[in-house]
Order: C-alpha cells, then sequence, then structure tokens
C-alpha cells in the first residue's frame, strides 16, 4: 500500500483543455454539457430545440448525469416529468435519440417499462430518476445534453500534470481516473450489494487502483458531483434504511494503535472534510466515506463519515493514475518505488 507515485513530465508538449459548456448549459464531470428546457413541449419538438442549441435530446450514459438530471428537474424546474433522448426506434428496440440512433449504455427503467404502447422516453423526477414511456404528443420539459468544447493550444511548461486516458466508465480528473461503483443489487435482484472496506479496497485492486485519496478541494468537490445520488425513498432496496448504506467508501483508514489516519494508496494526508477533523478517537479500525445526497441530508447533503471497516456500504470509489495520452514520451518517468 505504500506507494509513492513519482511524475516527471516532458517539458514542451500539447495540452488540451475543456472550454466548458455555453451559456444556460450545466456542466458534469468536466466532459458533458446538458440543458434544462423550460418550456413544455411535444417529444419532435424536443428534437428541433436541442438542435437548435448545438445538442440532442438528452443522451444519459451512466447513473451521475441521470441523478444529476432528475435533481435538477425536481428542486430547480420543479417538474415530476420531463422528456429525455431515448425513443422506440424501427426494429422495436429503444436508442438515444440522436441522429444515429446510438445504442443506449445506461438504462434506469421503471417496473413494467417500456412498454409497446408509446414510443418516447420521459424521466420521473419525484420517483428517484427512473424512465417510463410517454405518448410522444405529450408536452413536458425537457432535457439536451453536449460535449464540452475543447480548446487546444500548445504551451511550454517544465512541470505539468497530464490529463491522460481513462478506461470505460472512470471518469477522469487532473491527471487520475476515477471509477464509482453504484448502486448494484444482489441475485434476488431487489436488494442493494453491500461491501465492507475491506471488500471494496479489494476490488479495487483487481482494477489496478485504490480506494480514493484526496488532496484538495477540487478533487473533493469533483467526487461529491461523482457520488451524487437520490437514496430517499428506496426503502425497498435497502431494508428500510437507503439513507444508511448508500454512502461510498473513500481511502482513508483509522488505525488505533498507533492512532492514526492514512490514505491507503501511501499519499500524504493533507486533506480532510470530516468536521471535527480526520484524527478520531475510536478504537476499532475505521473507514471514512462520502456522501451527496440532498433527499437523505437536505440541509447539509455534501460531507464525509467514518465507520468501523466491517460494516457495509452500497457504493465505493476508486483511483489511480490516468494512462498516457499517447506513445511521444508525455509520461516519461511515472512509476511507483
Amino acid at each position: 500500500m505504500g506507494r509513492v507515485l513519482k511524475l516527471i513530465s516532458a517539458s514542451i508538449f500539447l495540452i488540451l483543455t475543456w472550454a466548458g459548456c455555453p451559456s444556460d448549459w450545466q456542466e458534469v464531470s468536466g466532459s458533458i454539457c446538458y440543458y434544462p428546457g423550460t418550456v413544455q413541449i411535444t417529444f419532435p419538438q424536443v428534437k428541433l430545440a436541442c438542435h437548435s442549441v448545438g445538442g440532442s435530446p438528452a443522451m444519459i450514459t451512466d447513473a451521475l448525469l441521470n441523478t444529476v438530471i432528475q435533481q435538477y428537474a425536481q428542486f430547480t424546474l420543479g417538474v415530476d416529468q420531463a422528456w429525455i433522448g431515448v425513443e422506440q426506434v424501427d426494429g422495436g428496440y429503444w436508442a438515444y435519440a440522436d441522429d444515429a440512433h446510438t445504442n443506449l449504455t445506461y438504462m434506469k427503467w421503471a417496473n413494467n417499462e417500456p412498454n409497446n404502447q408509446n414510443y418516447c422516453a420521459a424521466m420521473n423526477s419525484s420517483t428517484g430518476g427512473y424512465w417510463m414511456t410517454r405518448d410522444c404528443s405529450t408536452q413536458l420539459n425537457y432535457f439536451c445534453t453536449r460535449p464540452t468544447t475543447p480548446d487546444v493550444s500548445t504551451t511550454e511548461s517544465p512541470l505539468t500534470i497530464p490529463q491522460g486516458n481513462c478506461d470505460q466508465n472512470w471518469k477522469q480528473f487532473s491527471g487520475y481516473c476515477y471509477y464509482l461503483h453504484n448502486f448494484t443489487t444482489l441475485q434476488d435482484g431487489q436488494h442493494w450489494d453491500l461491501f465492507n472496506f475491506t471488500d471494496a479496497e479489494a476490488i479495487c485492486e483487481t482494477m489496478n487502483s485504490t480506494l480514493a485519496s484526496i488532496h484538495n478541494d477540487a478533487e473533493n468537490q469533483f467526487l461529491y458531483d461523482l457520488v451524487i445520488s437520490n437514496a430517499a425513498g428506496e426503502d425497498d432496496k435497502a431494508y428500510g434504511h437507503p439513507c444508511d448504506w448508500a454512502p461510498a467508501w473513500i481511502g482513508m483508514m483509522h488505525t488505533p494503535d498507533p492512532n492514526g489516519t492514512h490514505w491507503v494508496d501511501g499519499t500524504p494526508v493533507d486533506f480532510c472534510d470530516y468536521p471535527d477533523g480526520c484524527i478520531i478517537a475510536e478504537m476499532y479500525n475505521c473507514g471514512f466515506l462520502i456522501h451527496n445526497d440532498v433527499s437523505c441530508f437536505p440541509t447539509d447533503p455534501k460531507r464525509w463519515s467514518w465507520w468501523v471497516i466491517r460494516a457495509h456500504y452500497s457504493r465505493f470509489v476508486c483511483k489511480k493514475l490516468a494512462m498516457p495520452t499517447n506513445a511521444d514520451g508525455f509520461f516519461h518517468g511515472i512509476g511507483y518505488e
């Protein structure tokens, strides 16, 4: 575990930065922009409206984006339902409503959905963001999505943190890749699968990573965005206690003898977002968790907590170094010792 990362970068290279999102759009995880439609229109009109602002009807590709849109619809727009970019196409299958009818890579259908009576999909924000089919002529609010805008420039720097690439289902931030093991269910198809701290770290290690360390407020806010959830109301999946089991393990661990706190990846403890500090008085080995759930904690949704490492929770976050962007030496000198 005691691994120290050393990084030596080339002095001159091409830097790819992300210029962000256009006016009136919101950014998610540094790579996706979403646009909330504040008027109610039909699904065919949504396609035209999204194209007119440079996007497509919302292509929801992961749980993070689904939750962000669900919470915006419920708490900002104040609506129960909104159009998303999913429709039934020739052949009877469901696809994204972009020009290519891209295959769905993420789905959150409600029970008994989709049905064959309607051909357009909406999100129900009041039931946790589950998808439902609607008559395409129904007038609803809507969401569009588009990628963030790249800005490529050449610069000179003696030491620059490369951004690199991440595996599928991992999110990139400041030279590292992060994986949220989100809510999964047991073989019964109903209840959440749960993991103790040791289980979570072992799973991260199978992906050449560790439970995530956090070293500054920017990284902390990125993880808050990554783990955003809307667990209240999921009683059936969490044996009646969804807010207790929804947090995600991170890589901070407390040991009682000697009394101290450390990151499991061996990096220094130079940041803490627990109100009472991260050196705790506890006689058992404990791990730290991160939450962001306004449905469970309306006045303080973003928080860290801790509990004994044998306790079980539904989620965890892994972290590893981003892969080199190419083979021309930008990542020369990267390794562990």
